[in-house]
């Protein structure tokens, strides 16, 4: 059993292979900056980028589900309400 309040919740993940692509790719891009600087390519040292997989992030409620099927029911999260959590948090 696994109570949990967070499953309406949105989150995006990101998978190892996207970030580790996303470092190559400014890598890249600082590495063209230093060769050839332009408009072509914006100077982009410095800079925050989020990463994210494609589609549309899940909620935790279908990771969730996803969890509790492959288990055959042996992993369950019940539902609790928030607000008393929320309410002891302050």
């Amino acid at each position: 059993m696994n109570p949990s309040w967070a499953a309406p919740m949105i989150q995006s993940f990101t998978y190892v292979e996207n970030a580790s692509y996303a470092h190559l790719l400014y890598e890249q891009r600082l590495l063209e900056n230093q060769s050839s600087p332009g408009p072509s390519h914006p100077d982009v040292g410095g800079k925050a980028f989020a990463i994210t997989d494609r589609g549309n992030p899940i909620s935790y409620g279908d990771l969730y589900l996803a969890l509790s099927t492959l288990t055959g029911g042996k992993v369950q999260f019940p539902s609790l309400p928030p607000a008393p959590l929320l309410f002891l948090a302050t």
